[in-house]
């Protein structure tokens, strides 16, 4: 996993040192809540947004995100099919799964190798230290500079 946000050699120059994150929930209404409540936390930047986990994987191909914040519960593919295949890629995302359901196992998110889940009704106060503890370099150092 990466050891701090930056995949794009952008980053890799120190031209833009926010964690690149990208949003996957079949829910629009939450998606653009999210997409919202995401661009006040410093040191984060929303580069993409998917509505499925094929289109998440497809988008992911492309932008290299250093976080995939992607829901439990879709259609056709959930979020840890998404996690597991992202896992399986050269340079995976850090990958952090909500969900509504507080009955997920911590032993099946650590099998599938999530680094985090966090449950949506508490996602505005547990996203941020989540991201502090996945991100220390990028997302604690911009605190001040809000």
């Amino acid at each position: 996993m990466n050891s701090l946000c930056g995949n794009s050699p952008a980053e890799a120059d120190g031209a833009d040192s926010k964690c690149r994150v990208l949003l996957v929930d079949d829910n629009a209404v939450f998606l653009d809540a999210l997409d919202q409540f995401c661009s006040t936390i410093p040191g984060v930047v929303v580069v993409g947004r998917a509505t499925s986990g094929a289109e998440a994987l497809e988008q992911s191909d492309s932008i290299h995100p250093d976080l995939v914040l992607t829901d439990f519960a879709m259609p056709w593919m959930h979020g840890v099919q998404v996690a597991q295949c992202l896992a399986a890629r050269p340079q995976p995302p850090r990958v952090i799964l909500m969900t509504a359901d507080d009955d997920v196992s911590r032993a099946v998110i650590d099998l599938h190798g999530i680094d985090e889940c966090l449950a949506k009704p508490g996602l505005m106060t547990s996203l941020e230290p989540a991201l502090k503890r996945l991100f220390p370099r990028t997302v604690a150092e911009s605190v001040g500079s809000k």
